[in-house]
């Protein structure tokens, strides 16, 4: 499997949870509002500028940006353990139609261009003011994140 999801540690964005679990958005709504217009500045593009309020689900929040005729889904997610420096994770991945979605081999959606991700780590970094980040596969940063 393919190192699709970047983890890093940034405490430029709030990790406050709220306390009625999945019926609360998580945080992060202002990171990932200033990656989606950050990377949609870096010549991709988007049906929105802003990222709604109501665009989470559990614990992240998630947005897909077009890139070289090829549509990409990004999913933010704060670790849910306090720390005096938040652990966060961008997942990338591919976005398939509903019949590969449903029958297709689940790889595919890790079949993400090279040049992509670098996209995608520059912006994530320079949003978040880091220097350093990290690329995991999706099931590594599940089980750094949940166990």
């Amino acid at each position: 499997m393919k190192a699709t999801s970047l983890l890093l540690r940034s405490d430029r964005f709030v990790v406050e949870w709220g306390d009625n679990g999945d019926s609360s958005p998580p945080p992060g709504h202002d990171f990932a509002d200033a990656l989606l217009k950050r990377i949609r500045l870096a010549v991709c593009e988007s049906e929105i500028e802003a990222l709604p309020m109501d665009w989470w689900e559990h614990s992240n929040w998630f947005f897909s940006v077009a890139w070289r005729n090829r549509t990409y889904d990004l999913t933010l997610e704060p670790s849910p353990e306090d720390a005096l420096l938040p652990t966060w994770v961008v997942g990338v991945s591919k976005s398939l139609g509903i019949l590969k979605s449903l029958f297709g081999k689940r790889a595919l959606r890790f079949d993400v261009d090279d040049a992509f991700l670098r996209i995608v780590e520059n912006c994530t970094k320079e949003v978040a003011g880091v220097d350093s980040a990290e690329w995991l596969t999706e099931d590594e940063a599940i089980e750094r994140f949940w166990g």
